[in-house]
């Protein structure tokens, strides 16, 4: 379990299956994700089955801290490569009454810190779209730095856009 004093990741599991349900497929979110599809109960249970038995993967399910410990949101690492120590940031979800609050940000250090003393990663990056200025406000402050643009990379809604890549490195180990 991973937790500073607002809020707690803990592993997902199929009991989360309604919250994930609801949160993925919420339409405020359509713009942020490369793929967004809406997924029945059913379709989600069949995911948590693959991704949990994904050695290359970890998923959590963020928990507000306090009386009620309610899901929050998700965040993930996947393409976990233990020989080259990386892994790719995302699924971060924030439930709506959570946006804003720090809770992106503080269940993304907590991830972070698990990825480079426990996971032993030397670099975490992340694919965001380059116009999605919150997001990138968000990992710049998280020590994120810019690695490139990859330019007209996804097609959505009529039209191109283009898609940022970002990176961290473990602390004290520099960059390529």
């Amino acid at each position: 379990m991973l937790s500073d004093d607002y809020v707690q990741l803990v592993p997902l599991e199929e009991t989360y299956v309604e919250f994930l349900t609801w949160i993925r497929t919420d339409w405020a979110n359509y713009d942020f994700f490369f793929d967004f599809h809406l997924a029945t109960r059913e379709q989600e249970l069949t995911w948590i089955a693959r991704v949990t038995h994904d050695p290359s993967q970890v998923n959590f399910v963020i928990l507000s801290k306090g009386s009620d410990s309610q899901p929050a949101g998700t965040i993930s690492l996947t393409s976990i490569d233990v020989r080259s120590r990386h892994a790719e940031y995302g699924r971060l979800f924030v439930a709506p009454q959570h946006r804003g609050s720090g809770v992106a940000r503080r269940a993304s250090r907590l991830l972070l810190d698990y990825a480079f003393r426990e996971l032993n990663l030397q670099k975490i990056y992340l694919r965001v779209f380059a116009d999605n200025e919150p997001a990138i406000r968000l990992y710049t402050h998280l020590g994120f730095e810019a690695e490139g643009c990859l330019r007209s990379h996804v097609y959505k809604d009529g039209v191109y856009r283009d898609v940022r890549l970002m990176a961290v490195f473990a602390p004290q180990s520099g960059g390529g």
